[in-house]
């Protein structure tokens, strides 16, 4: 949860919707937790059997043990290649994308509110028209979500450096960027 709240505010602070002080800090204005902004979402899980059902499970989720794989793997290719950390991301982010029907209805099953996921512009608008298959959404964000995850844990580890105010810096933009296939 602590990655998918931090890719959310990373998403929320690239396009502007939310801004940093100095050190990095997000800032939010006293009027927008004040009794002025909207009640949270309430989610009913009583409708989805399957929901109660799945959040009583013990151990973790078929999700989260994807991601601890992947991050095991990254910090053992990390640990030969510290020099091209945010490669190693792609890649590994890559490698462990779940974009197949059979890879995404169990963590759908095991997770019905992935369904809510809607497109931020991680899909490639060029490739589909209307709105993308379901799948696509569902991947193109978990991906995005395991890369930011790998690319924190290359900044834990040294291998990636942050500016002045917390961000990660990356490889220069003017570098072909990865396609979505």
């Amino acid at each position: 949860m602590a990655a998918a709240l931090d890719g959310l505010l990373t998403v929320a602070v690239e396009h502007d919707w939310l801004d940093v002080d100095e050190e990095g800090n997000v800032l939010v204005d006293d009027d927008e937790l004040g009794e002025q902004s909207p009640k949270p979402l309430q989610v009913d899980y009583s409708r989805s059997a399957q929901a109660l059902e799945n959040a009583g499970q013990p151990g973790a989720s078929r999700l989260t043990q994807l991601f601890q794989v992947a991050e095991a793997e990254y910090a053992r290719l990390l640990e030969n290649e510290v020099h091209d950390a945010y490669q190693l991301a792609l890649r590994t982010s890559s490698d462990y994308a779940v974009f197949a029907p059979e890879d995404i209805a169990p963590l759908v099953a095991e997770n019905p509110l992935l369904l809510g996921l809607r497109p931020d512009g991680l899909v490639d608008p060029d490739l589909f028209e209307g709105d993308p298959p379901a799948g696509i959404i569902i991947s193109s964000h978990l991906t995005h979500m395991l890369l930011q995850q790998l690319l924190e844990l290359a900044s834990e580890r040294g291998a990636l450096a942050r500016d002045s105010a917390g961000h990660l810096i990356l490889p220069d933009d003017n570098e072909t960027k990865p396609q979505l296939h």
